[in-house]
Formats: C-alpha cells, structure tokens, sequence
C-alpha cells in the first residue's frame, strides 16, 4: 500500500531549527494565555486570596489571544529570514506554526481550564487519587516501592511518577502539588516529541499536521504517561515492525530503537499488547506476499533486549516475588461498563467521526491501489507504506478488542483499552487522507486552464473551507472531552488544609470529590486528620506508619502505607487484597478490643499501625470498592463496634464525620 512521498529532507539542522523554534513560540504563546488569565484575575477577583474559576468567555479568550500571539510571532520570525537568506536553511514558518499551535492550543486550554485550583486534572476522583498517591510515595523515597503496601516494589511503570515526586522533593514542595505543571508540560511537549518520529516515516508538513492532529484528537492530560505514549508509539512501530521509512533520514539502530521502546515501557505497557498482534499479523503477511520481513529478526531481537533491560525498574521487582513464589492476586480483571467496550467506529455523525471516516477512506484507497502496483515508494523497495502499516494495526486493534471481549472471563487483557489506540490511527489515516486530496487537487488546479481552472480552484476553496470548519469543530470537541471535564473535578476538590479552590464545594451529583471522602466541607479535612494522628502519638503519620482507611486523599496526600488500597484494581499484584479484607472482616467479627487489636497487630499480612474511619448513623465504618469481573464492581462495608476500639488496646480521638484510632 502506497502514498505518494515528496522529496526527502535529510538536513538534520532543519530539524532542529524547527524544534526550537516550535518550543520558543510555544512557551510564548503559553505565557501569553497565563498574563491574559492574570489580567483577568486583577478585574475580576474570586473569593478571598484565590483566583476566580475562569468562565467560558475568559477560556476562549485567553487561549484565542495566546494562538494569536503565536501566529503573529511566527510570521515575523518567517518574514525576517526571508529576508536573511544567509542564514542558512529554508525558512522555518507553516511547521514551527503547526506544532506550537497545537502545544499552546493544549497547554493553554489547560492552563485557563485549571486556573484556580492547584489540583491537577480530575482532582483526586477516581485514578487522579492512585496517581497522586504514586507521586506522594517517591516525593518521599527515591526507591521504587509499591505506592500502596509497605516492602513491596513498584508494579505500574514507575517512570513518570518517580520524576514527578523526585522534583517534588528537590523543590521541597508537596507531591500532588506537582501534577498539575507536569500535565501541562506534556500538554506543551507532547505535538513536539510526536513529530521527532512521524518525521521519520511522514514526509514534509504531513508529518507535522500527522503529529498536531493526533495529539489534539487524543488529548488526556489525566493520564499523561499513557498519551504521551499513545502519540510516540504508532510513528516508532511504523519504522521499526514495518520498516517504512523517509529516504534520506539518519539511521538510528536497534540500539537506539531499543532504548525508546524501554524508555516509552517504563511510561505505560498497554499498546504494546494490541501491537505485538499487529507485528505478528504483519509479517505473515510479509511471508504471504512473499516480501522482506519485518521486522528483522536480528536487529529485532537487539531491540527488544535492550528494551527489556531499560525497562527492568518496572518488571524486574514484581517478577523476583513471582519467582520467590509469592502469592499472586486476579486483581487486574477489571469489569466493562455498559458501552465501553463496545469498538469505536468512524461513523461522520460528529467532526471527530468526519475525520476518522475519511481515514477509512483513504485506507481503502491505498489498499486497492497497491493491488495494482508493486511499487512502494514510502519505504525501503518491496516495503509497504505508511498506510499498509496503518492499516494492519487498525486491524489488529480491533481483533484484539473483539476477541478480548469474547475471551474476557478470566483474561486480564483489559480489551476495552484498545480504542485509544484505534483512535490514535484512524486520526492518523485521516489527516494522510486529507492531505492525500489536497495534493490531488491542487494538481489538478495546475493541470487546468480557462474556466476548468477557475471550477478547480472554487473546489480546492470549499474543501479548504470545509476542512477548517471540521477542524475547529473537531478540535472544541476534543478539548471538552479530554481537558474540559476532567478539569471541572480539580475545581472542586478539597485541599489537605481543608480549603477549597476557586469552584467552592463539590455539587452532590456529579459526585467529583475523593473516595471516602463526602461532598462539602463537612467532614474533617487531611489536615485535621493528621494534627489527631500527632495528638494520639506525639508525631505525624508518615512512611512508616501502616493505615487502615478508604479515605484516597489521605495516602494521595501523606506519605502512610495503606493496608488495604480503596479499590481493588489499585492494589498490588502480591499485595494479597483479599486477605487483607479478610483480616478487616474478621477483626470487626471481634467480641472484644484484645481479640480485634490481635488480629490487627499480628496478622499474617502486615500489622497495623492505625484505622482512619468513616462514621454514619450505623456507627465507624471503611468502604472499599471491589471488582466482580466480568459484571460489574460492588462496595465491600466493614463495621467496626466502637466497644471493639476501647482502652487499653486502643487510643481514639473523634473528628467530623470519623473518627482517628490508633494501636497502642
């Protein structure tokens, strides 16, 4: 499968100068977004000494003026090396524009869509809590532990959350107060690093528009790590397990392939399932086709083993326990809502759906045109093209999210993830699509004269107009989806101190605010729990205390060890869950306080050091959510008997809504 490729550029500086220039009127155009909210807050400002929450009008505003800015800037650079053709290169002007246009696009969106909280994206609901939880854990320690359990290693990729909470430390600030700069940092970089690999196998501005879009089309500053390898992962298979490649660019090598491949495992894993049927898938098809292989199996082989040694912090520690013989939790066979895990498919009822069903489009085209030539000019000879490898992962995607569906019960393949990825390369196909007819039309319009000419040129206007209808469309609802919502959540979430940000409290319904934790101010603040904490035993919890709580602000903002995590799918995969809340259920099946403070210090898990409790009419209580795969999750109450938590086994201080209880 083909697609026509320009001449290349095997001049590495244009590279660079584009980067640089890229980043420089990015950050500009960030700044300008952050001075326009500033400006904003001296006219109108919020309730005491925090900033206003930023309304509708003033979002638009500020990140209309940044992209202004930008565009304006960006004209001047192009204009002054016209100008000064001396200077070497041809000059930087639509590439720069493109890429800095998508990152304050995103960063300022961001930007204006938190200004007024210090929370990052989602706050502390749902995986906001675990991630912030992570953070706190290595601003604490620069060892890969377990964010969750004392003495176990770290399980989830621990690359971007140790970052996070090192710079914390360096700062001297706390952990979660870091996850809001780093989100827009990566809203800032993400269209940047994605172009450094779509380069390499798009040629010219496709790849700059290729890397934009994708980055829009998928934004999730919630999970940065996941989205940064989202965008990073489809150009890098493309070179690597297809082979397509722009003629003239640099080699890198299977040592090099290798230390991204490690570096992007050490961020998130998933993609690589879905992926490694797509390789598969496309060198059967190699051997069907009777055609070079990809990829090699000796520069493959290099690249997965360095890979595996780079990416040994993240695996490395859970297999020394399986090895050990420790035991093992199902904990990861997380239930599909009603909905989700049903494939997305390109349907153009929406912007997005336009984009990705000109994708399909364009996809079909290649394919039949490559049936009737040999010839394939994106890559290496007897390599098929950047469509071809679109096209087989588009369609290992989707055998995998089907047939993970099917075979659910019992695999922990997590399908539903898949349609991401699935979106990731339909958005892809549909900018090459887009750009595909653009360059046939403007053939065509230099191949006619006279009146055909003039018919040619009013099509080329409505397609263009057209397009950036769709694209602005697209783009506000891409924003809304992945930044405007989640953020909504940081707006009303309670800080540590017990304040709260420029939104005020969490509305009742959605339910926005951190489990275990009710909406309102009502309840005691982390703060007001801590200061109890240091009243019952003259210090303040921390690393080396053991916690029994649902609360997820508590271990997402101090340092504890919780005993049991929440929620189920949080919790280790030797974290042995299930015994855990046995020991929990069993204590509170107690007659008496020396019967439940035995089983709580000596159990056969880890004893514990203190139980953070919620309170009702029915008297203390934990909630823990508990996955019940394949249907659906189910809340887990343990009660405790305030006769069971009495002197002298037990010290207890009451406050708001609980009550802090500590082992003696």
């Amino acid at each position: 499968m083909t697609s026509p490729v320009p001449s290349a550029e095997p001049d590495p500086r244009g590279a660079r100068r584009v980067v640089a220039v890229a980043t420089a009127l990015a950050v500009l155009g960030w700044v300008a977004v952050w001075a326009v909210l500033e400006v904003g807050d001296l006219l109108a400002p919020g309730r005491g000494d925090a900033d206003p929450q930023p309304t509708g009008t003033r979002v638009v505003v500020s990140v209309a003026l940044g992209l202004a800015l930008t565009a304006v800037v960006a004209a001047a650079v192009a204009r002054a090396r016209v100008r000064r053709p001396a200077s070497g290169g041809r000059p930087p002007a639509s590439e720069p524009l493109v890429l800095a246009g998508a990152s304050v696009l995103l960063a300022g969106s961001g930007t204006a869509l938190l200004h007024g909280t210090r929370w990052g994206v989602d706050g502390l609901y749902s995986d906001a809590g675990f991630r912030t939880e992570a953070v706190t854990r290595f601003a604490d320690t620069a060892a890969l532990a377990d964010y969750a359990y004392r003495g176990l290693p770290a399980y989830y990729p621990p690359l971007l959350p140790w970052l996070q909470g090192r710079a914390a430390d360096l700062l001297g600030v706390p952990g979660w107060t870091v996850m809001k700069p780093t989100q827009l940092l990566v809203c800032l970089l993400v269209p940047l690093l994605s172009w450094l690999l779509w380069r390499r196998v798009v040629p010219g501005r496709r790849a700059v528009w290729v890397a934009a879009v994708v980055a829009v089309a998928t934004v999730l500053p919630l999970k940065p790590d996941e989205w940064l390898v989202l965008t990073l992962v489809v150009p890098w298979w493309l070179e690597v397990c297809r082979g397509v490649g722009v003629p003239g660019r640099a080699r890198v090598g299977a040592v090099g392939h290798g230390l991204v491949l490690g570096g992007l495992l050490l961020l998130h894993t998933y993609f690589f399932a879905p992926l490694a049927l797509a390789t598969a898938l496309g060198a059967a098809l190699d051997l069907a086709l009777r055609r070079r292989v990809h990829p090699r199996i000796g520069p493959g082989l290099v690249t997965g083993l360095v890979a595996v040694v780079v990416a040994a912090p993240s695996w490395a520690g859970p297999a020394w326990l399986r090895l050990r013989g420790a035991a093992s939790d199902s904990l990861q066979l997380r239930w599909s809502p009603p909905g989700f895990d049903r494939p997305p498919l390109p349907w153009p009822t929406d912007p997005r759906g336009v984009l990705e069903a000109v994708g399909v489009l364009w996809l079909l085209w290649a394919l039949a045109r490559s049936r009737a030539s040999t010839h394939h000019p994106a890559g290496t000879p007897g390599t098929p093209g950047v469509a071809g490898g679109l096209l087989v992962a588009l369609v290992a995607a989707y055998g995998f999210m089907v047939g993970g569906q099917l075979l659910q019960p019992g695999v922990a393949v997590l399908p539903e993830k898949s349609d991401e990825l699935v979106e990731a390369l339909l958005a892809s196909a549909g900018v090459l699509g887009v750009a595909e007819l653009a360059r046939a039309l403007l053939a065509r319009r230099h191949a006619r004269t006279g009146p055909a000419a003039v018919a040619v040129v009013a099509s080329v206007a409505a397609a263009a107009g057209m397009v950036a209808v769709l694209a602005v469309l697209a783009t506000v609802q891409a924003v809304h989806r992945g930044v405007e919502r989640p953020a909504a959540a940081a707006q009303h979430t309670r800080y540590p101190d017990g304040t709260l940000p420029a939104g005020g409290a969490v509305p009742p319904s959605p339910r926005w605010h951190a489990w275990g934790v009710e909406p309102g101010v009502s309840g005691a603040s982390v703060a007001e729990v801590v200061a109890a904490w240091e009243r019952l035993t003259g210090r303040p919890p921390g690393s080396d205390d053991v916690v029994v709580s649902a609360r997820s602000d508590l271990p997402a903002t101090v340092p504890v060890h919780l005993f049991v995590p929440w929620k189920s799918i949080y919790s280790h995969p030797q974290g042995r869950f299930e015994d855990r809340l046995a020991v929990l259920e069993a204590a509170a099946r107690c007659g008496t306080p020396a019967c439940a403070h035995r089983l709580l210090r000596d159990d056969a898990v880890e004893p514990v050091d203190g139980l953070v409790l919620g309170r009702d009419e029915r008297g203390l209580h934990l909630s823990v959510a508990v996955d019940t795969f394949p249907d659906a999750w189910e809340r887990r109450t343990v009660r405790f008997d305030d006769r069971l938590l009495a002197e002298p086994w037990f010290r207890t201080e009451e406050v708001a809504d609980g009550a802090v209880v500590v082992l003696r």
